[in-house]
């Protein structure tokens, strides 16, 4: 597939292969365009966040979306190596929470005080104002 300047190419982090196609869904419903590569949880998705490994020849996503609705040690990991700390990376880091994993954020439960998360209202409105 052929990317254009405005295309977005985005990296989902989540084990479930039914978000990426929610957000390509609601991505084209939004008018936006791009490619979504979906990686499991775990040291795949901290290399490509980080540029390393099997990832270091590979340009850095322009956002990564992570798959934090039922946060487990992996993906809480996972956070922290790539949206908090000295190593975290460049990318901008957007959590899907649910009740349960937004309040272990709110309660600072998971990631240092210092790292800015949120979480969107809708898909819809969140990719209408990232376009």
């Amino acid at each position: 597939m052929q990317m254009s300047a405005n295309d977005i190419n985005l990296v989902l982090i989540a084990e479930d292969s039914a978000r990426a196609t929610l957000l390509r869904y609601t991505m084209s419903n939004c008018g936006v365009e791009g490619v979504i590569r979906r990686i499991y949880p775990g040291n795949p998705a901290v290399d490509c966040a980080r540029q390393t490994g099997p990832y270091r020849e590979r340009p850095l996503p322009d956002l990564i979306y992570l798959d934090f609705t039922n946060p487990n040690e992996e993906n809480i990991a996972v956070l922290k190596a790539i949206a908090c700390g000295e190593k975290r990376t460049s990318v901008p880091v957007v959590l899907m929470t649910s009740d349960y994993s937004q309040e272990l954020l709110d309660n600072g439960g998971v990631a240092e005080e210092s790292a800015v998360m949120f979480s969107p209202t809708s898909l819809p409105s969140f990719f209408r104002k990232m376009k």
